[in-house]
């Protein structure tokens, strides 16, 4: 059996997932026309080249693009890559990319782990993100907490299995920014299969929004969901629709 902790990336990744995946938000830079928002996210991971290395690439039109060299040993995890981002926010003009050059590496085993990741703008000659991160894992509970944005805010979360059968699984995050007048927001969401095609989600936070999701799996590597959220602090309370479209090779 491996001790492979992972990579770091992987530190709380089962909590995002329920809580944020296949849900109804784009990145940065994005295709706007009107009142519709929406991306292209191509991603691809080679077989080994080397014992233990494998090349994994993605492309998110039109905000980004990465290349990285991955290598999982016994007790650690290393990724080393380049990636290009848009200079702009929100809808795409075409002003352009600046080139990053990413490092981030985990240590420990599939038990306990902690890491840190680094984010290098070449383009301003800055340090564009530094982060830390450990995780307790077991078959049922996993906790992790993180440090983001240069240290400048704090992350705590757990992800609880009820039924590994029907995917019954509960999450909770605690997202704490030191800067932004301490800002904190809660978020909370389950998931449960009703049939081995179909997964249901819901979520919940501090800032009165609820967001809902029913996944499809229509053929074996084609997953289809429709996603809808409510701020009712808004004067329009259903504040976002949206559809994502996943085919597995």
């Amino acid at each position: 059996m491996s001790n492979c902790p992972g990579l770091y990336q992987d530190i709380g990744k089962k909590a995002r997932d329920l809580l944020y995946r296949d849900y109804a938000h784009q990145p940065k830079t994005h295709f706007h026309y009107r009142n519709i928002k929406w991306n292209f996210d191509l991603s691809c991971e080679t077989p080994e080249i080397l014992p233990g290395v494998t090349t994994f690439f993605r492309f998110t039109i039109p905000d980004s693009c990465k290349v990285e060299l991955r290598f999982l040993g016994d007790y650690f995890g290393i990724a080393a890559g380049v990636e290009m981002q848009a200079c702009e926010q929100g809808p795409f003009r075409g002003k352009g990319y600046n080139p990053f050059v990413n490092l981030s590496g985990l240590a420990g085993n599939t038990f306990f782990s902690l890491g840190t990741d680094i984010s290098f703008n070449v383009a301003t000659r800055n340090f564009d993100e530094f982060s830390a991160g450990l995780s307790f894992n077991s078959p049922f509970l996993i906790s992790a907490l993180n440090l983001d944005d240069k240290l400048d805010a704090v992350k705590a979360s757990c992800h609880y299995t009820f039924n590994p059968l029907t995917t019954t699984a509960i999450a909770a995050e605690l997202n704490h920014n030191f800067s932004e007048n301490g800002a904190t927001t809660v978020t909370v969401g389950a998931q449960h299969s009703f049939f081995p095609f179909t997964l249901m989600k819901v979520r919940v936070n501090n800032e009165a929004k609820i967001g809902g999701l029913i996944r499809m799996e229509l053929w074996e590597k084609l997953l289809v969901a429709a996603t809808g959220e409510l701020d009712f602090r808004a004067a329009n309370k259903i504040s976002k629709i949206g559809m994502s479209i996943n085919f597995n090779l």
